[in-house]
């Protein structure tokens, strides 16, 4: 029969040293975990181009409400819950006057108006833009810009609004950016969601949206409490402990 394998005293030491490290270092690495934590979970909800509808969710089932395709084109929220009046009318070849005067009463001027630089209207895609009205002049002989809608193509608008995640380093979260590659992504802490579609590899739009928040049980809630407070103290005692068994010895010539 074998002989039973034991450890050394110096390994006995090194893997308790290691323990003292991790138990001291607890409230670091977890925080970088979803141990009894909450996590959070993204979904994404695809963007297409409609005949009909133009720039629109192809199924908004699970959409949060209010949830606009992109904060940076008006009138595309998932049930909206109002008539978007002032964009229809622009919409209708009508203007609405600024304060905005210009020397050039020949070009428009694509001036986006915030919060959004295009709007959408009857299945139309617009663009928002300033045109000089020639029958209003001021007394230094400016033309004054009106507010107005010019009809754009919504590929053209939904590519400029949306975020390319073939990017090197796409402008939006990691965690985002999964969810709209993958269809579901799961993150340790609430992230800032972009508030406009990402264009994945294969050209589709996604809009990602925080779904739900996941509990944690109770076993693994207090085992977080229980690493976070008290395990720094035990790595403390075992650092001590360990520091004393620590013996310096000098060997060399003597005189």
């Amino acid at each position: 029969m074998p002989a039973e394998r034991r450890l050394s005293t110096l390994q006995r030491d090194a893997l308790l040293a290691i323990l003292a490290l991790a138990l001291l270092t607890a409230p670091l690495w977890l925080t970088a975990t979803s141990l009894g934590a909450e996590t959070y979970v993204y979904e994404r909800a695809e963007v297409v181009i409609d005949d009909e509808s133009g720039i629109a969710y192809a199924n908004d089932t699970g959409v949060p409400l209010g949830a606009s395709v992109s904060d940076e084109i008006a009138c595309t929220t998932a049930w909206a819950v109002r008539p978007c009046v002032f964009e229809q009318y622009l919409a209708s070849n009508n203007t609405v006057p600024s304060e905005i005067y210009t020397s050039n009463p020949g070009t428009s001027h694509s001036v986006p108006i915030e919060p959004y630089g295009y709007a959408q209207a009857d299945g139309v895609v617009y663009e928002t833009a300033y045109v000089a009205n020639r029958s209003a002049r001021n007394e230094d002989g400016m033309y004054r810009l009106d507010l107005a809608l010019e009809p754009v193509g919504a590929e053209e608008a939904l590519r400029s609004v949306s975020i390319d995640a073939s990017t090197e380093r796409p402008d939006a979260p990691s965690v985002a950016v999964e969810a709209a590659q993958e269809g579901r992504a799961v993150a340790p802490r609430e992230i800032e969601v972009p508030q406009t579609p990402i264009r994945v590899d294969d050209g589709r739009y996604y809009r990602v949206y925080g779904a739900r928040t996941t509990e944690p049980n109770p076993f693994g809630r207090l085992l977080r409490t229980g690493l976070s407070w008290l395990g720094p103290l035990v790595g403390l005692l075992l650092s001590y402990r360990l520091w004393g068994r620590i013996e310096v010895s000098y060997a060399g010539s003597r005189r």
